[in-house]
């Protein structure tokens, strides 16, 4: 119903007037035969309208609207006079009356053209001050929206979202609930996690009773509706009884709660409570802080992800850091972006030396022409994979490294982004091979000298025992013999151990190709004695 409040000093007028008026039920009216009191009523009660009669005792009705603007500027103001003065209704018009009403002869007349003038003041208000509040609100929400884009951490940008729809609404109380699962029971739960108050309102984000909450048990309507992604909007006093216990606990005469949907399921609400005034929703207002809920939907899923994302980067870049083989990352411009630990060791420097440096730092020149080149193959669909390039340490010394090498480009496909570089380092493995060649020539030569040096001892001795025939003295002839023997027994073993590497031959053979030609031959039986 319209709240009015009449002054005039006629009394009779009054009680007809306001019988007329609340006749109809729309209206309820107080009455007041001075100005001086009527001041007194609006700063303790706020009226729909005021009806004021031109002429009054103390002040007259230009004197009360001039002293009332100055504390309300929109509240309906009608002068309801019985003289039409038109220098007094500019002066009211101008001082800020709605409207200027002449008493007439006809009361019927009269009350019908002043209720019609009452609902036409009130509807005027009611709607300027809906598109003021919708205003309000959507300014409200644009700086809501800017919060919750450019705030990185999601609970900073949650409260810092209620601070500023808080008093766009002229709420009391504004808050947000998380929905989750008992860990245990998996019983679905409701939490407060957020809130905003107004000057002399109790905060109740410290209320135990509301964290943890079994929603469908002790809300059921309000749990059905905005499960369903429906708002609830109503008096407390027409709720459920056992919504109104808790509701009513917290001093809330109205409430709105909007869900959270994220990904198409319900994670949460927002709410809204007054708890001085039954207020009133309107749909323009109900459907933009819908908006506002969906886009608080929006920032937690993407922190969510954003949290993810960043667990997986904590994740591989640790195991980047410590993977047990050099790892290097490069721009499009050749800078070193990211090595690892074992990158490090391999170069002998710091990251925070390699760091912002160019690839040059370790590789050749020349091998960078290489990379370029093939880059630009990479770009047109042909890959690559490993190569082999030496790494500079400070101290002068290579280490001779094999590289497996991809290239990343945009998600479009179309712009190299950074070049990754994941090494095996074989300087150890060249060390070794070199060292097995070594071993395998030297051996090589060993062969080759064990059968110059058997040739170059029995050609020898088949001379001296040669010789020896023609000496006639048979003791030294003997004793000459008896040497050779000796002499012939030990290349004898000497040859016999040669024999047995036919093992190490056949190995070689087998496992590195090599060959070593050996010569036959011959043994110490064929050393005759002649004499």
């Amino acid at each position: 119903m319209i709240s009015i409040l009449m002054v005039d000093d006629d009394i009779e007028l009054l009680n007809v007037c306001k019988l007329y008026l609340e006749e109809s039920g729309e209206f309820v009216v107080d009455t007041s035969l001075s100005t001086t009191e009527a001041l007194n009523r609006v700063q303790e009660k706020s009226y729909d309208a005021i009806i004021v009669d031109y002429m009054m005792p103390d002040l007259d009705a230009l004197q009360f609207l001039r002293l009332f603007r100055q504390s309300d500027p929109v509240t309906p103001f009608i002068i309801f006079t019985g003289k039409g003065r038109e220098e007094v209704a500019i002066q009211a018009f101008e001082g800020g009356a709605d409207h200027y009403l002449q008493k007439g002869e006809n009361p019927e007349e009269q009350f019908s053209l002043l209720r019609e003038k009452i609902i036409q003041a009130y509807t005027k208000r009611v709607f300027e001050e809906e598109i003021r509040r919708q205003d309000r609100l959507l300014t409200a929400i644009a700086e809501c929206t800017w919060v919750l884009l450019q705030e990185k951490k999601i609970n900073l940008a949650i409260q810092k979202v209620l601070g500023i729809i808080g008093p766009a609404t002229d709420q009391d109380r504004i808050y947000l609930f998380k929905a989750h699962s008992d860990p245990v029971t998996n019983e679905f739960l409701v939490s407060q996690q957020y809130e905003w108050c107004n000057n002399g309102v109790s905060p109740q984000i410290d209320n135990p009773d509301l964290q943890n909450l079994p929603f469908q048990m002790v809300a059921p309507y309000s749990n059905e509706m905005l499960k369903k992604g429906k708002m609830v909007s109503c008096l407390v006093k027409n709720l459920p009884e056992s919504e109104r216990e808790i509701l009513g606990a917290q001093g809330i005469i109205s409430i709105l709660l909007v869900p959270i949907v994220i990904n198409k399921e319900f994670c949460g609400f927002i709410g809204f409570d007054n708890c001085r005034t039954e207020y009133e929703w309107s749909n323009g207002e109900k459907e933009t802080l819908l908006t506002l809920a969906n886009a608080i939907g929006t920032a937690i899923n993407r922190a969510s992800v954003d949290r993810m994302l960043e667990e997986t980067n904590v994740y591989l870049e640790n195991l980047i850091t410590n993977a047990s083989g050099p790892i290097i990352v490069w721009d499009p411009d050749f800078q070193i972006t990211m090595v690892n630990k074992a990158c490090e060791r391999l170069a002998g420097r710091d990251a925070d030396d390699l760091v912002n440096k160019s690839i040059k730092e370790l590789f050749p020149g020349e091998v960078i022409r290489e990379f370029q080149d093939r880059v630009q193959v990479s770009e047109t669909g042909d890959f690559w994979n490993t190569l082999e390039i030496p790494v500079k340490n400070p101290d002068g010394s290579i280490r001779h490294v094999i590289w497996n090498i991809s290239v990343i480009f945009s998600p479009g496909g179309n712009k190299q982004v950074a070049t990754i570089a994941q090494g095996l380092d074989i300087t150890e493995n060249r060390r070794l091979e070199e060292e097995k060649e070594e071993a395998i020539n030297q051996i090589k030569m060993n062969f080759a000298q064990q059968s110059v040096l058997n040739d170059g001892i029995r050609n020898p001795l088949t001379v001296i025992l040669g010789y020896a025939e023609y000496i006639e003295d048979l003791k030294i002839k003997e004793m000459i013999f008896e040497q050779v023997k000796q002499i012939d027994n030990m290349v004898r073993q000497l040859d016999h151990r040669w024999n047995e590497s036919d093992k190490i031959l056949q190995y070689l053979q087998k496992h590195h190709n090599i060959i070593v030609e050996r010569r036959i031959s011959y043994h110490g039986d064929d050393l005759q004695k002649t004499g």
